[in-house]
């Protein structure tokens, strides 16, 4: 009966015999952990980008962290981040400020000037 497996493998049917099995799962682990250290050597070398690029008296801009998914994915923020420390600013990224209270008191202080200037 083993003889038929082998068989059946060597036309390809059936499952693949052992050794080409983990032979091919040592190479999609190999590439995953390529990727992975890809990644976190780019992500590393923006951080020292952002670090390097700006001077050391440069002006500190704050930047409050959106809670929409691709803001904590980190994709819109990265873009905002970018485009600062191009142009010379440091970032200090401020964490989740919000204030429900001070939110609504702004509001209300727009919709009053818009109402004014109707």
């Amino acid at each position: 009966m083993g003889s038929t497996q082998h068989a059946a493998n060597e036309f390809g049917c059936g499952t693949p015999p052992p050794r080409r099995r983990w032979r091919k799962l040592r190479l999609i682990a190999w590439a995953f952990g390529f990727l992975a250290c890809l990644l976190l050597l780019v992500l590393g070398a923006y951080e020292t980008w952002k670090w390097a690029a700006v001077p050391a008296d440069a002006p500190v801009i704050g930047v409050s962290l959106d809670t929409a998914w691709h803001a904590r994915a980190g994709l819109s923020t990265k873009n905002y981040e970018i485009c600062l420390t191009l142009v010379g600013a440091r970032i200090l990224e401020m964490g989740q400020l919000v204030d429900r209270q001070r939110d609504d008191f702004d509001i209300a202080l727009i919709r009053g000037v818009l109402e004014r200037e109707q």
